[in-house]
Formats: C-alpha cells, sequence, structure tokens
C-alpha cells in the first residue's frame, strides 16, 4: 500500500491523501479511522465489487484481502459506530467479516478479535410446552409483583383454577386456543427449544467472550466467566420450565430457541481470554452492560 498526497480522485470531494495499492491499483480513502474503497479500476475478483464503496476498519479490509480468490467472505455492512437493540440492551456492533475457516473478524477498538465457531453436540429432540412443567400453584404465581397486572382477570374468568398448578392451567388453555396463556410469558417463552452441549474441545474449558449471531446481526454479546462449555451445558443449552415465563430469562429461551432450529446462519463464536479485566474491558466495547458481564454459569 501507498500513500498519495497532493492529488484529487476524479468525482471526489477534496482529501488530503488517499491510499493506493501498488499491485492492483485498488484506492481507498479515510472516513474517520477507516477507510473506503472508491476504485477497483484493475480488479476482477467479485469480493472487491462487492465491496466497492465500502467502508471497514484497516483490519477488515486485511481480512478480506486474505480470502481474494477462495470462498466470498460474508461482510456485515455495519459501521463501527451501529448500536443494535436487543431485549432493551444496547449492544454495539462493528462490521464483521466472515472467513473461509467459519470463524469472524470483529473490529473491537483499535484492533480486530478473531471469535471461532462454536460446534454443537444436540441432545434429544426439539419440544414445545416446557412451560407445562412449572409446578407453583396459579394463586400463588399471582400474588407475585411479575403478574399482579393479571390476577383480577384470571380471578374473574377461571375461579375455578386458581388451585391449580400454574403450568397445567396454561397448557389447557394453550389447548383450547385460549390466547390469554400467552399474557405469563415473556416474548420467547412459548418457543420450541432443545437440548445441547459444546463439542468436547479445547477452548470448552476457556473463559472469554461470546456472541450469537443470526441473519447476519449479532443478536448478543456476552462475558463466559467460568467456561465455555459450562455456558452451554448449564445455561444457553438447556431450558427450565421458569424460564418462559415473565419472570424467567428471555434471553436464554432468545438464544436457545434460534440455535434449536438449526438455521445455518445462527451460531455461537468465541474469543478465548483468560486475564478477568481484559475479558471485562473486551465485553464492555462490545456493548455488554456491566450488570450482564456475567452472562451463564460464574
Amino acid at each position: 500500500m501507498s500513500r498519495v498526497s497532493g492529488k484529487q480522485l476524479f468525482g471526489l470531494p477534496h482529501i488530503e491523501y488517499y491510499i493506493e495499492c501498488i499491485s492492483c491499483g485498488a484506492k481507498f480513502i479515510p472516513v474517520g479511522k477507516e477507510f473506503r474503497l472508491v476504485s477497483i479500476s484493475t480488479i476482477r475478483d467479485p469480493i472487491w465489487k462487492s465491496n466497492l464503496e465500502k467502508t471497514y476498519s484497516p483490519e477488515i479490509w486485511s481480512a478480506i484481502a486474505r480470502n481474494t480468490g477462495r470462498d466470498k467472505p460474508r461482510v456485515q455492512p455495519t459501521s463501527s459506530h451501529s448500536v443494535n437493540t436487543v431485549d432493551g440492551k444496547k449492544i454495539i456492533s462493528s462490521a464483521f467479516v466472515t472467513l473461509k475457516d467459519g470463524s469472524i473478524a470483529v473490529h473491537c477498538d483499535q484492533r480486530t478479535l478473531y471469535f471461532k465457531p462454536m460446534k454443537l453436540v444436540v441432545a434429544g429432540t426439539v419440544k414445545s410446552g416446557s412451560f407445562s412443567g412449572f409446578q407453583k400453584l396459579l394463586n400463588d404465581v399471582l400474588e407475585t409483583p411479575s403478574y399482579q397486572h393479571l390476577k383480577d382477570e384470571v380471578i374473574a374468568r377461571y375461579p375455578h383454577y386458581l388451585s391449580l398448578r400454574i403450568g397445567l392451567f396454561l397448557w389447557e388453555r394453550k389447548e383450547k386456543h385460549d390466547p390469554f396463556y400467552r399474557a405469563f410469558f415473556n416474548p420467547y417463552g412459548d418457543e420450541k427449544f432443545g437440548t445441547f452441549r459444546m463439542k468436547d474441545c479445547d477452548d470448552a474449558a476457556k473463559k472469554g467472550v461470546f456472541l450469537v449471531i443470526s441473519g447476519g446481526v449479532i443478536i448478543h454479546c456476552g462475558c463466559c466467566n467460568d467456561n465455555f462449555g459450562k455456558l452451554v451445558s448449564d445455561y444457553l443449552g438447556r431450558i427450565s420450565s421458569q424460564d418462559g415465563y415473565l419472570d424467567g430469562d428471555s434471553t436464554r429461551c432468545r438464544i436457545n430457541a434460534l440455535l434449536a432450529a438449526k438455521k445455518p446462519d445462527t451460531g455461537i463464536y468465541i474469543h478465548a481470554i483468560e486475564k478477568d479485566e481484559e475479558r471485562v474491558q473486551v465485553a464492555e466495547t462490545l456493548g455488554v452492560l456491566k450488570d450482564d458481564l456475567h452472562t451463564g454459569p460464574t
């Protein structure tokens, strides 16, 4: 790469300098701390054509260059300052590129982190209705803060069910196509869930930061302070009968349901970081809130 000063590119506003590749002639102009590809006059590779006028960090451009001539990497077209709102939390996601080996390169502050795809082992079948196993009585549930707003309606419409286990009550309502049963659940409480664990490997015993990606978007990032194996087997990989309720765990339900659906563009990606201080710093930079730094088992 060569820095060119004192020259202007046709059709572009005045710039102090631009970067030109001395081997292929590709030209990049600075945009803050990132660079935009504005010319590919002698490049025929479709990877570069698809990224014309895109703006990425130097590290992401390097990752794309390393993949030129191979399988086309998938680049998430998001600026390094974008913010996704997930489950009421703000997650800052930089542009990322999927490399040939399935890992992803993520721009984080002034460096690029490489996240490996986690391989999962599925146990059993995907099932719905996990909420039916909750044993607490309906009357007792209605006395808790999360369900106070439902109490009057339940007493008026279902007075003879108050002494029934809530799981059985809601299962019966669902079987009779009564939509009221959904009022007791978080947004993902009535999905189909699965049971799975992380495939045995060296990374299973490591700590670090993990990302959940679906449809080309980072939908969740978390900090694993014990090990990745337990994160899956004790947390993301199984759903209890209580998790789907209003006072349950909507994030856990959402991730499990997405993974259980076995969508090809959905997966968990991990980056091992053993030092506690560095792990927390990376997690916060990626957008994990301080109160959510211990997602999963700790």
